[in-house]
């Protein structure tokens, strides 16, 4: 499923009814989901894989995945070893 929430002109109300809908759907069948926008990710998914320059960056967990150094400066903000995640 590509980044189904990117460019979606719902909003947040749009996004969470498009999140609702992808967790009822993985109840039944595994559901593979490209999206950039973390928040959705770490709101659904159970495992995550994480590619950079496409190459498997890192895998594990929505707590692993947050934890991740390497993941953090790619992608959620980190501009320095050991800096919170920007807001």
């Amino acid at each position: 499923m590509p980044a189904y929430t990117e460019g979606r002109d719902g909003g947040p109300a749009e996004t969470s009814r498009a999140v609702a809908k992808i967790r009822n759907l993985a109840r039944t069948v595994d559901v593979i989901i490209i999206e950039h926008d973390m928040d959705v990710v770490f709101g659904i998914a159970d495992d995550i894989t994480v590619l950079a320059q496409g190459a498997i960056l890192a895998s594990g967990n929505p707590a692993q995945i947050a934890g991740d150094e390497r993941v953090r400066e790619a992608y959620l903000g980190a501009s320095a070893p050991g800096e919170a995640l920007a807001q």
